[in-house]
């Protein structure tokens, strides 16, 4: 590493700096949740593949991404920028929004899970217990991007000439926020 301008103290600086500084062979999802995310995407999309065809465990993933979004979208984001105590600016450009993860989370699952509907209701059912989630902790900012996915993934359902109406209709009531979730059984 570099650093600039040097200090008064550079073996002292440079003690403190490597113990902040852990170097592994892989990157862990408690470091990046990002990569977290990420990987069980891949898990999804690969279970959602022709060759593989495993629409449980790719329901599955879903239901685990929604634990780790509800965490992540009550949890403060780091600043972008963060002062030290000599005045240096520490800035972190790259960092994902709340928005970002739940793209990073449902985009790609979103786009190719259209052709299980059981798939697409767990998505939806998940998204809508992240909405709920939301309301409950006052971080309203975040549900227009929970409901764009619901918004998109619908879009998508209505133009399959392949799904019967009765399905179409289960995918709609699930959609619906004011409506109870037809999995709910003591409604």
């Amino acid at each position: 590493m570099t650093l600039w301008p040097k200090p008064a103290d550079p073996d002292r600086v440079e003690r403190k700096l490597m113990s902040t500084v852990e170097v592994a062979d892989i990157r862990t999802m408690q470091q990046d949740v990002d990569f977290g995310i990420r990987q069980l995407v891949d898990i999804a999309l690969r279970a959602l593949s022709p060759a593989i065809n495993d629409p449980t465990t790719a329901a599955d993933v879903v239901l685990h991404l929604g634990s780790m979004m509800r965490k992540l979208l009550t949890a403060d984001m780091p600043p972008p920028a963060v002062r030290g105590p000599d005045d240096t600016i520490l800035l972190r450009p790259w960092d994902l929004s709340h928005e970002e993860y739940v793209a990073h989370a449902f985009d790609q699952i979103r786009q190719s899970s259209v052709g299980q509907p059981n798939v697409v209701a767990t998505v939806l059912r998940v998204l809508r217990m992240l909405i709920a989630h939301a309301h409950n902790e006052d971080r309203e900012e975040y549900v227009p991007a929970l409901r764009r996915q619901i918004e998109l993934l619908m879009d998508a359902m209505a133009t399959r000439a392949d799904l019967h109406t009765s399905d179409l209709e289960r995918l709609r009531a699930i959609s619906r926020e004011t409506a109870p979730d037809p999995a709910e059984h003591d409604v």
